[in-house]
């Protein structure tokens, strides 16, 4: 094989040139389109090759002795490029051969087959001397001179000399014009307040401060509070309102924040009850800033039976003093005695709406 007889070749030569042996044209792209390879050179020590023939097609591949070599470069009469290592490197014959496109065979018989010949190769000789150096010629005469060029661009300004002594001093000319006045002088202090005048008398009562008025309560007003540690849950439904999700003995508190002096007339309340043993105990109460137990501010309110929305409400006669107490609804589930049983946890106890209706002093 082709590729067996190169890895025996020798490294070890001074560059060598392609001698071409035989000529043979093939067709390229067609009838009538002869492609011939007239001469070839390599340098082996830049590893390149040069191909110089006629009528090249434009999409080619070669190969030296059937081993493929890259093409750097190409015209339709001349083809370069590079060997790989130690392909032609000793005396000998070569196939060279010019493929069509990138299609190469084995058989130099192939439609894709282009151009091919035998190289032989032989050695360089050593490079003769160095022949005499010639007689150096006569001087010409010398030419005409040329043209001016340009003007060139103008230098930079130089630095200004020094200054001048001064000029003898002028007449005194005549007084000007007195000038507008100045701004005003920022203001002085403050003198002493004067005594105070009789207080005039009283105006009448502000709009929004007389009659009677309202606190309401809504559902989100109201957290759980249970005693017994077990975890109740709450949640706002958009029918019941306020409820406890877990079936616990709980509390529900709502802060009440009322004006100082103010005085509670009345208490309503809008509950949801459908549970057959439970009601609901609504509570208005007291308590001292320091907790000592708390007292009812109001009557209570139940919820009963369990037909759903009920509005029980009562009458109350009472004055808020946030000096000394703090003040909160409370919300129990009873039992029919009135007495604290757990709530249903199943939202048939709910608290809609707590309202507290007052008055100003």
């Amino acid at each position: 094989m082709p590729s067996q007889r190169i890895a025996r070749l020798l490294r070890t030569f001074l560059p060598v040139a392609f001698l071409v042996a035989a000529q043979p044209v093939l067709k390229a792209d067609g009838p009538g389109h002869p492609a011939a390879i007239i001469s070839a050179s390599a340098d082996l020590t830049t590893q390149q090759f040069t191909l110089d023939g006629s009528d090249f097609p434009s999409k080619l591949s070669v190969t030296i002795d059937g081993m493929p070599v890259t093409v750097t470069s190409m015209t339709s009469t001349t083809i370069t490029g590079n060997l790989p290592a130690g392909l032609v490197s000793s005396p000998g014959s070569y196939a060279v051969a010019v493929w069509r496109e990138n299609k190469w065979r084995d058989d130099h018989d192939s439609d894709d087959l282009v151009a091919h010949f035998i190289l032989t190769v032989g050695a360089v000789g050593p490079q003769g001397p160095t022949g005499p150096a010639g007689p150096q010629g006569a001087t010409g005469p010398q030419g005409a001179p040329g043209p001016q060029g340009p003007a060139g661009p103008t230098g930079a300004t130089g630095a200004q000399g020094p200054v001048g002594p001064p000029g003898p001093a002028g007449a005194t000319g005549a007084q000007g014009p007195q000038g507008p006045a100045g701004p005003t002088g920022a203001t002085g202090a403050a003198g002493p307040e004067g005594p105070a005048g009789p207080a005039g008398p009283q105006g009448p009562a502000g709009p929004g401060f007389s009659g009677t008025q309202y606190l309401t309560l809504s559902p989100s007003d109201f957290r759980t509070q249970d005693p017994s540690s077990t975890g109740s849950t709450q949640f706002f439904s958009p029918d019941g309102g306020f409820y406890v999700t877990s079936a616990v003995t709980a509390y529900a508190f709502a802060p009440v924040h009322l004006p100082q002096g103010a005085i509670v007339s009345a208490v309503y309340a809008s509950l949801y009850d459908t549970d057959t043993s439970a009601n609901l105990d609504v509570r208005f109460l007291d308590e001292g800033l320091t907790p000592s137990g708390y007292g009812a501010f109001a009557p209570d309110l139940f919820s009963s039976g369990s037909a759903g929305f009920s509005t029980p409400s009562a009458s109350a006669s009472a004055t808020i003093d946030n000096s000394s107490y703090k003040y909160y609804i409370l919300v129990q589930a009873v039992d029919s005695s009135n007495n604290q049983t757990t709530w249903p946890g199943d939202g048939s106890l709910a608290i809609s709406t707590v309202q507290i209706t007052y008055t100003l002093p």
